[in-house]
């Protein structure tokens, strides 16, 4: 499985969100400006950093299966909800506007 820094090797930004939740925590990366004009971001969510990773991979196959590393490129026939704060346009906090 593709861990974070792997993320960033492959070009991507990311911004990382560990938060109460009703059950425990809950884990969110967003990953975004990738280094490929046309890769435009990816999400993952989960109660375990285990299970974020594994969202973030399994978007990173639906969304761009030409920038998964792992030669198994399948892509999912579920579509992927981004959350409403990138489907709003924000950007993460300290981020500049070009």
């Amino acid at each position: 499985m593709k861990q974070i820094e792997d993320y960033v090797k492959d070009g991507w930004h990311l911004q990382l969100t560990v938060a109460p939740s009703r059950k425990g925590v809950s884990y969110h990366a967003w990953a975004y400006e990738h280094k490929e004009d046309k890769a435009a971001a990816l999400v993952g969510e989960g109660e375990t950093m285990e299970s974020m990773l594994r969202d973030l991979q399994e978007c990173e196959k639906e969304l761009y299966p030409h920038l998964v590393n792992d030669g198994d490129h399948i892509q999912s026939n579920r579509t992927k909800k981004l959350p409403t704060v990138f489907r709003m346009g924000s950007r993460p906090e300290g981020m500049r506007t070009k």
